[in-house]
């Protein structure tokens, strides 16, 4: 992923789903996507089909105008926080990439309808970290860099 772009190894041969659905005319090496889901890319060559999938979270709108989730800094040096506007009961937790918890919590709810709460990861090592972000009955998941 670069960019909001999906890229496949493959110059010919690939189809790209969004959520199970095949993307209409969605052929080509490179895939630019604006909204989260289940992303599939599909290869066939000659007689052999291969395929990979992954989940990609759109944080914001592409005018900037709001943000309905907002995770930063990333990469993290020390903090980093997180933001949700809703008016769900919201539960952050972060594991490290071998799936074992590393912090959790839920956000603590503001006067201005946004969810927020602060990470300090200044304990851990360096590496990815995933963040789980339960809203309600919504769950959506991204990667953060500590530094």
């Amino acid at each position: 992923v670069i960019d909001n772009k999906l890229i496949s190894n493959f110059e010919i041969g690939n189809q790209w789903y969004l959520n199970g659905q095949m993307i209409p005319g969605a052929t080509g090496r490179e895939y630019s996507f604006k909204e989260s889901g289940v992303y599939k890319l599909e290869v066939k060559v000659g007689d052999c089909i291969t395929s990979a999938e992954r989940e990609m979270l759109v944080t914001g709108l592409e005018d900037g105008t709001s943000s309905i989730l907002t995770i930063y800094p990333n990469p993290v040096l020390d903090i980093f926080i997180v933001e949700v506007r809703t008016t769900n009961k919201v539960v952050v937790e972060i594991t490290n990439l071998l799936g074992v918890r590393v912090m959790g919590e839920e956000l603590k709810k503001l006067d201005n309808g946004v969810s927020r709460g602060e990470f300090d990861m200044s304990a851990e090592s360096t590496g990815i970290y995933l963040v789980k972000i339960v809203d309600g009955d919504t769950i959506h998941a991204t990667k953060i860099i500590k530094k």
